[in-house]
């Protein structure tokens, strides 16, 4: 039954995303497959079918994320990304950040202050009408 029901991968370094999904995520009979570290996440997308996948970043780590992600598009192209930025990238520099997700294909890239109706729009729009 699991690998049946859709599901939204979050990779994030607290439960602050999934925290914001899981009613709408329950609401819709959607499974949230959540992990913390790139090692797990680039396992997740080889082995799990998602159909949204969220990434919590921060500066730092953004190299071998984008790597990682580089390679589960060449497996599924299709799956749509949301990256929510962990730290406050100053104004001036957001564009320029911003760009270079979604030139990889990233639908939706998000800097804080971020509530909770904005990002669980983006992900159930992602998402359609998966049942």
């Amino acid at each position: 039954m699991k690998g049946s029901l859709p599901q939204i991968l979050i990779f994030a370094f607290d439960d602050w995303l999934s925290n914001q999904l899981r009613e709408a995520a329950a609401e819709r009979r959607w499974l949230i497959h959540e992990v913390r570290r790139l090692d797990s996440f680039r396992t997740a997308i080889a082995e799990v079918r998602t159909r949204v996948i969220v990434v919590q970043l921060e500066r730092a780590e953004a190299g071998e994320i984008y790597a990682a992600i580089v390679q589960l598009l060449k497996i599924q192209p299709e799956t749509p990304i949301v990256i929510v930025s962990d730290t406050k990238v100053p104004e001036v520099e957001r564009a320029e950040w911003a760009a270079r997700w979604f030139d990889l294909g990233a639908r939706f890239v998000m800097f804080p202050p971020l509530t909770r109706a904005i990002l669980e729009d983006a992900v159930v729009g992602l998402m359609g009408n998966a049942e």
